[in-house]
């Protein structure tokens, strides 16, 4: 919601909105979530390639191969990205548990 606010704020236009993987499972969660109040921030919203059961899908990323190999990497690069982002927006989310 936070980023999604944050830039209909900046642009002013109309966002459509599009989420890929886990992104899109998050964006159709926010959309559910925020009802009708999700209009007033973006006029549209897209899926693609989203898991639709989230519990499922993490823990079959966290097993075998993709234990080794994508998870591995997902998170090498991801927190790293995410430590950045808390300094750019302090108190945007708990980075002790990134550490």
């Amino acid at each position: 919601d936070w980023i999604l606010r944050r830039l209909r704020k900046r642009h002013g236009a109309a966002l459509l909105v599009a989420g890929v993987s886990l992104g899109g499972n998050a964006l159709m969660r926010w959309a559910e979530e925020a009802g009708a109040t999700a209009a007033q921030t973006a006029v549209a919203v897209a899926s693609i390639c989203s898991p639709i059961d989230l519990a499922a899908a993490g823990a079959a990323i966290d097993r075998g191969f993709n234990k080794q190999v994508y998870a591995r990497r997902f998170l090498r690069t991801m927190i790293p990205k995410a430590l950045r982002k808390l300094q750019q927006h302090p108190g945007l989310f708990a980075g002790d548990a990134l550490r």
